[in-house]
């Protein structure tokens, strides 16, 4: 129960007023520290949407690269057997599997298998098998995306 103090103005009227007109610093420690309480969860809540955000953005670069990888060997096996020749010569010159690094940053290896037989319903067929890897640095942890295709060699 609050306390009153009689004043008197200088016109002699009675004045009332309480004593606890301010907040304690106690109070307002308990106030901050549930403010803290509330809004520690939604931050973290945004620094790790943030975080997978950047995951997500990474590793769909990461297929897209490798999709990449894919389509260039499709489109040579799909041309005739001297183009797919000579993109394997220029791919491969210095072996096979062909490593590379794409935006300093996604470590790519390239896998060609230009005659990988395959065999379906009684029917033996060549195709040409393909395999990316790509490898990359996220928040000082390892990632990886690894694609792999069959791609029909229309030359025979």
């Amino acid at each position: 129960m609050d306390s009153f103090a009689v004043l008197r103005s200088p016109e002699g009227s009675a004045l009332r007023c309480t004593r606890r007109q301010a907040v304690t610093l106690v109070e307002i420690l308990v106030a901050v520290a549930m403010l803290g309480v509330l809004f520690i969860p939604v931050f973290d809540l945004f620094r790790s949407g943030a975080a997978t955000a950047q995951y997500t953005e990474d590793r769909l670069r990461a297929f897209l690269i490798a999709q990449q990888q894919v389509e260039t060997i499709k489109h040579a096996c799909q041309v005739d057997k001297y183009a797919m020749e000579k993109l394997v010569g220029e791919y491969f010159s210095n072996g096979n599997p062909r490593k590379f690094r794409v935006e300093d940053r996604y470590d790519v290896t390239l896998f060609v298998d230009p005659s990988f037989p395959v065999e379906a319903e009684g029917r033996k067929a060549l195709v040409c098998f393909v395999r990316v890897d790509v490898d990359w640095i996220l928040s000082g942890e390892p990632r990886h995306v690894e694609l792999e295709a069959l791609v029909d060699r229309a030359y025979r």
